[in-house]
């Protein structure tokens, strides 16, 4: 229990274990007000500083505490309830925090269970409010706070190799902190580099080989320019490397071999690389492109894609559009996409990702404002990511990804997609995806609307069986097939 100490109480210190309520730990010392006269008024005296020698700048989880000893001055009085004292601090110039949330205001300070004394730690001041349990019956409070891991460290402008040293100050005492500015982790023995291309496209059969998924890896040299925008610069030129603006960024892709979209499998992404540091001067002799050490770069294991979709305007085609006219209204409206049907039952899909790279005027896909490690890396390397970064914060790389069948292939087939990028004033470039679509057997995919049935010989799937009865059953939601209403007889064609 508390031990209140009055006057008739012998002199000294009596050393009480005290702990706070919140995620707080403290321990104090009480003693009498008949120990000693101090003078008139409540006095603070913070005795030490504990705090973390070393923090990287935008890194949150530190914690911070002290320990402090308040004195009574007038011999024969001890603390009054209500009655605050107070001590000066520059936590808030060296560290950011919820300085209104219930972790840092009004923090019981307890020995053994009543309330001695309440703390709130502000931007520039520390705040002591005794309680009706200190009132008349003690003189002295020693103590230690140890705050909880809640603050971040803010950018006082150090760079890389180049810490800044601050000295965190309450009351007259000051502890010296090195503010870095944090490193990417280095690339180890494998570079493992996202594509040095403008853009990329692969494709890989599905569902039995009747499908296939269709992936387009948009601008990722973007993200290869952006990582190493502060740390590299040509020897020669002394130029700093920069991504590219692109003005209306057009993918297109058309499907071939009368192939379909799934739309419900349409998937748009910002990409985040992995930021890391070379260890090694590389080169790329194909794409001349060099990364010498101690030079950041966009890795690619451990990219993170971010689904933008939602941001995204689809557009359908309208009655009698051409494909030229369709692309203009795609090209006319930022962040937009669409699927261009042709009437021999073609797909062409197009994708505008509006600008990109442009500090001042981009499409509005923003790293802050990406969940995770957009925002991290925003907050972390302000300098690259940040509003301070050479494209403003802008994303630089995308994703797209969709699935996509094949119901006019009779057999086994070797299809070829092509897909290509555009900008504005820009040619752009494109390549193929090769796969093999294999509808011979196993379960096969039809149009929406659309239903042809072609039955072959299982050992040779080019030897349609003419004349045999069939039935097309559907698949519930509990895995069981379930007989439909369409049934029939196959012709000489096997249809």
């Amino acid at each position: 229990m508390l031990l209140k100490i009055g006057k008739k109480l012998r002199q000294g210190l009596l050393l009480v274990s005290c702990l706070f309520l919140m995620p707080v730990s403290a321990s104090s010392a009480l003693a009498g007000p008949g120990d000693a006269g101090m003078g008139e008024g409540a006095k603070i005296e913070i005795t030490d500083i504990t705090a973390p020698d070393k923090v990287d700048e935008g890194k949150d989880g530190y914690s911070l505490g002290f320990s402090f000893e308040i004195s009574i001055a007038q011999t024969g009085q001890g603390f009054q309830a209500g009655q605050e004292v107070s001590v000066s601090s520059n936590i808030g110039k060296l560290f950011s925090a919820d300085w209104e949330g219930e972790e840092l205001s009004h923090i019981p300070f307890e020995a053994e269970g009543e309330v001695m004394a309440y703390v709130s730690v502000g931007e520039d001041q520390i705040t002591f409010t005794f309680a009706e349990a200190a009132e008349d019956t003690v003189w002295k409070l020693n103590g230690t706070v140890s705050l909880p891991s809640i603050f971040t460290a803010k950018d006082v402008g150090a760079a890389e190799g180049n810490p800044v040293e601050k000295k965190l100050q309450i009351g007259t005492e000051t502890k010296p902190i090195s503010f870095q500015q944090p490193l990417p982790p280095s690339s180890g023995n494998n570079m493992d580099l996202v594509d040095v291309d403008s853009f990329w496209k692969n494709g890989w059969p599905i569902a039995q080989s009747t499908g296939a998924v269709i992936m387009m890896e948009v601008n990722p040299i973007g993200s290869l320019n952006l990582y190493g925008s502060t740390t590299y610069s040509d020897t020669v030129s002394g130029e700093k490397r920069a991504p590219e603006v692109h003005r209306n960024l057009l993918v297109r892709d058309a499907i071939p071999e009368k192939g379909f979209i799934d739309l419900e499998s349409i998937e748009i992404y910002a990409a985040v690389p992995t930021l890391a540091r070379s260890e090694e001067d590389y080169y790329d002799e194909w794409h001349k492109y060099s990364i010498p050490a101690g030079t950041y770069y966009a890795k690619r294991s451990g990219t993170m894609r971010y689904d933008i979709k939602e941001e995204m305007t689809e557009l359908t085609q309208e009655e009698d559009e051409t494909e030229e006219a369709f692309t203009k209204r795609i090209k006319a409206r930022p962040l937009s996409w669409g699927i261009y049907r042709t009437g021999q039952k073609d797909e062409i899909f197009l994708c505008n990702f509006g600008t990109v790279g442009d500090p001042d005027d981009n499409n509005g896909i923003l790293y802050k404002g990406l969940e995770g490690r957009g925002a991290e890396y925003a907050e972390d390397y302000p300098q690259i990511f940040g509003d301070d970064g050479v494209t403003g914060g802008n994303v630089v790389s995308y994703y797209i990804e969709f699935d996509t069948y094949y119901p006019d292939i009779v057999g086994s087939k070797k299809a070829s997609n092509y897909a290509s990028w555009s900008a504005d004033r820009e040619k752009g470039w494109g390549n193929p995806a090769e796969y093999v679509i294999n509808n011979g057997g196993g379960t096969g995919v039809a149009r929406r609307n659309e239903l042809i049935l072609r039955l072959v010989d299982e050992d040779d799937p080019t030897l349609p069986i003419a004349g045999a009865d069939f039935k097309v059953q559907i698949k519930g939601e509990n895995g069981t097939w379930k007989d439909t209403l369409l049934s029939g007889q196959t012709d000489e064609n096997g249809v």
